[in-house]
């Protein structure tokens, strides 16, 4: 079940009116099936105060203006709601809210605590020349700048990151220069 009660009142209708009728019949469903019944927020910002922002930002990505009253809306009601607002946002549901804390309780913690993985690119060979590219990074200089990344000084995988590294740099370079069409839009010449 979600609820997003929106105060404007074309969201409230849109969405939240909408939302108390879906929630009868799961709740209906849940009952007649005998399935547990969970809580969830749709997430898009962090905080309440970041409402507006995300706002203007649906307006950047889809290029509406913010006067358009057409454009895409949120309830505003989409930010990483605490423990105690969903609490009080399904109080009438407190079968709901445990059945959310028992998912929540079976979340195993632990800690990513190893190196990125990344895949190597393939890289055309008329762009470098390995032996050569070796000479202009010791191993020494790239522990220095690999140090935060955990590649546990292996010389061979922090000299292959540093060629992708370059020839994504090359590849922007060429995007940039002919202004090339990315995702629809210019790249720019900057």
């Amino acid at each position: 079940m979600q609820r997003h009660p929106a105060e404007s009142l074309k969201e409230r209708d849109d969405v939240y009116e909408k939302q108390i009728q879906v929630n009868k019949v799961i709740i209906e469903l849940a009952r007649k099936y005998q399935v547990k019944l969970i809580v969830a927020n749709d997430v898009h910002f962090t905080n309440e105060g970041d409402a507006d922002a995300h706002d203007i930002l649906i307006c950047l990505n889809t290029g509406k203006n913010f006067e358009d009253a057409n454009r895409m809306r949120y309830t505003k009601q989409e930010w990483f709601k605490s423990v105690e607002e969903m609490n009080e946002l399904f109080a009438d549901v407190p079968e709901a809210l445990e059945n959310t804390q028992e998912i929540a309780n079976k979340v195993e913690v632990y800690e990513l605590n190893s190196a990125p993985i990344m895949p190597e690119f393939p890289i055309p060979a008329e762009f470098y020349n390995w032996d050569e590219f070796k000479t202009k990074h010791s191993e020494e200089d790239l522990k220095k700048e690999f140090e935060r990344y955990n590649l546990n000084g292996d010389y061979h995988k922090m000299l292959r990151v540093e060629l992708e590294s370059e020839y994504l740099e090359y590849l922007v370079d060429i995007v940039r220069k002919n202004g090339i069409k990315i995702f629809g839009r210019n790249s720019g010449k900057d």
